[in-house]
């Protein structure tokens, strides 16, 4: 996995520019949702699949100044 992952805010914000493996990691602990995936693309173990995420947005806000 070393695709790159688009993170949004809460509010749909820029954050970063986040691996595939913690943005994975982000929704699977509940911590953000998938926004736009790419299309046929699946990964994940006998018990999780998603569809490969290329921009995700947390479920939380993070202030930056």
């Amino acid at each position: 996995m070393s695709s790159a992952v688009l993170v949004l805010n809460v509010s749909y914000e820029f954050l970063n520019v986040a691996s595939l493996e913690r943005a994975v990691k982000l929704i699977y602990k509940g911590k953000a949702e998938i926004v736009e995936a790419i299309p046929g693309r699946q990964i994940g173990s006998s018990t999780f699949k998603i569809q490969m995420p290329s921009i995700i947005r947390l479920l939380y806000y993070i202030c930056r100044p």
